[in-house]
């Protein structure tokens, strides 16, 4: 899911974006789905220092 106004900005700073879905009025993620729990803060500190971590 992704805004179609940001699609572009994405694609000019990464090497690749995927949205399956750019619905126009697009306001947020949640939506899109059946449930969306918000991620404590330190959990996605945990979670991007673990993907930094070379195996």
């Amino acid at each position: 899911m992704a805004s179609p106004t940001t699609v572009p900005e994405h694609e000019a700073e990464a090497d690749d974006v995927i949205a399956l879905r750019t619905p126009e009025g697009f306001r947020a993620v949640g939506p899109f789905y059946r449930r969306f729990d918000q991620v404590p803060t330190e959990a996605a500190v945990e979670y991007l220092e673990e993907a930094a971590t070379p195996d």
